[in-house]
């Protein structure tokens, strides 16, 4: 492990996460500073070259567009312009291609793809869009791509454990994992996965960990918010299994479960405790911890992959970034157990 930190293979950068450089045949390094990636001389050309970069936005929201905004500020500050597509929805998703060409035609000779609500099919589509793009391209993503490319994104498995952590240095004992109600949502999955991870870490059997009911086959993202879905999961859950702990797929179905709860009479941050992830807007103001998303840091990540990419002809390069715990009211308690060392920990 030390030879390849030493040789600049791998690198880590405090609880951000693990970093993999996957070269060409053309030898590249690749150093620190701070949270962004150290460009050597050879990248102040790519700076240059790169005069017009096109971001596209699929499906939109929140964390898209907060990623979108770092990307244009962390571009305009090495003096390039932006040309942003316009959303593309779900249903656009097979003309992606069309969209890439649209944005060479504009001028663009480098992409960024902002797909951090892509489902897997749907990313897959997306890699075999930009490996056929005449421009260097990169992808943002909720996890990783299913195949080599140029990648950035967030890990969705180290936020689980570290949330599962924290219930558990709180006390908790018996907690409550709530879903999606999607299939389609590899994210929920992974963040379920690390909860199992943490349970385990912390010497707890599996059924420490509880996965609240499916409602039905039926009920879709599309059919049921994701709010409404966290409900009734925990409205289901109530009556047989009353948890200590409670984590939501995203803060969405967080709140929704928390709603749930009051009306079985118990109180958050007392009786049991709730945690959900993307620190949504809202979120805040009902003082439900979260595991904030490195948003700010995936945009400007994708920026310096690009610029690196672009001057050393790299063709596969993944970065994972972890997230940030933000502990608020409703996970407060005046009772800590023995922590843990999280396996996501820096050496």
């Amino acid at each position: 492990m030390s030879t390849l930190l030493d040789e600049g293979l791998l690198y880590a950068e405090g609880r951000k996460g693990t970093f993999v450089a996957e070269k060409s045949s053309e030898a590249c390094t690749l150093g620190r500073v701070g949270s962004k990636l150290a460009i050597d001389s050879t990248s102040d050309k790519a700076r240059v070259d790169i005069s017009i970069l096109g971001i596209v936005n699929y499906i939109g929201g929140a964390i898209g567009q907060a990623i979108v905004s770092t990307i244009e500020g962390t571009f305009s500050k090495s003096g390039g312009a932006t040309v942003s597509s316009e959303r593309v929805l779900r249903s656009q998703l097979p003309e992606a291609a069309e969209v890439s060409e649209a944005l060479i035609r504009e001028g663009c000779n480098a992409i960024i793809h902002v797909a951090t609500e892509l489902t897997i099919s749907e990313l897959s589509h997306i890699v075999s869009t930009t490996r056929c793009a005449a421009v260097p391209s990169v992808i943002v993503s909720s996890y990783e791509t299913p195949s080599p490319t140029l990648n950035v994104c967030h890990d969705n498995i180290a936020a689980g454990y570290e949330a599962a952590i924290h219930l558990l240095e709180r006390g908790c004992r018996s907690i409550a994992f709530c879903g999606t109600q999607s299939k389609d949502a590899p994210w929920s999955k992974l963040r379920e996965d690390g909860c199992r991870l943490a349970i385990a870490d912390y010497g707890l059997p599996p059924n420490a960990l509880i996965r609240t009911p499916v409602l039905s086959e039926s009920a879709t993202a599309e059919e049921l918010s994701q709010f409404d879905a966290g409900y009734h999961a925990m409205k289901s859950l109530l009556p047989q299994h009353q948890p200590t702990g409670v984590i939501g797929a995203n803060d969405y179905v967080a709140l929704g479960a928390w709603k749930a709860l009051i009306e079985f009479g118990l109180v958050v941050g007392h009786h049991v405790r709730v945690i959900g992830f993307d620190d949504v807007p809202g979120s805040r103001e009902k003082g439900l911890s979260t595991m904030r998303p490195p948003m700010q840091d995936l945009g400007a990540t994708a920026v310096d992959i690009l610029y690196d990419a672009f001057s050393k002809n790299i063709r596969s390069r993944r970065v994972s970034l972890q997230s940030e715990l933000v502990a608020r009211a409703s996970t407060s308690s005046s009772a800590f157990s023995m922590p843990i060392r999280s396996r996501f920990a820096p050496d």
